[in-house]
């Protein structure tokens, strides 16, 4: 109420003993007003023998929405998992706002269990997150792995995918 100078205290949306929730996407006002995030759940262990040391499984996807500013929040309301694996709604700017009002929002998976084969994807909803669409696979190799997406829209309205990389040549 005064421009960021104070803070009300923090309030948690989602906790739950034994598993790992992280707001994947962050906040993302729409263009009504309501303020969305999606919210990532998921277990891991250490395991010396996978690709990044972790085993990681159990991954859900939900999403949330407040209506006044972020005072009060919805219910977490699952989202569908598209893949058995890894599945994890990231992106550092979503959801991104698509000229038709479709709300586009970066994706990444496995191909396989225990973090093996990463690959970037997008997805869309044109219901505020009620439904999404079938994902597309926008980064995807053998040898190297595409996670952490970005997004920045051109001048001439194509939509740049800055996309990190594990593997040379980064």
């Amino acid at each position: 109420r005064d421009n960021g100078r104070t803070w009300d205290h923090a309030i948690p949306l989602h906790a739950e003993p034994g598993w790992i929730s992280s707001p994947v996407n962050g906040l993302k006002v729409l263009p009504d007003g309501t303020v969305l995030m999606v919210i990532g759940k998921f277990k891991r262990t250490i395991n010396p023998e996978t690709r990044y040391g972790l085993e990681m499984f159990n991954t859900f996807s939900y999403i949330t929405r407040s209506t006044d500013q972020g005072r009060t929040w919805s219910e977490l309301v699952p989202i569908e998992k598209f893949w058995p694996y890894w599945v994890e709604f990231y992106g550092t700017n979503d959801p991104f706002v698509l000229d038709d009002g479709r709300l586009l929002f970066c994706i990444q998976r496995t191909r396989e269990d225990n973090g093996v084969g990463w690959e970037a994807a997008v997805t869309t909803t044109s219901d505020g997150g009620q439904t999404f669409s079938k994902p597309v696979v926008i980064a995807s190799s053998p040898t190297i792995d595409f996670n952490d997406t970005s997004l920045a829209r051109l001048d001439d309205g194509r939509i740049l995918a800055l996309i990190r990389t594990e593997q040379p040549p980064f």
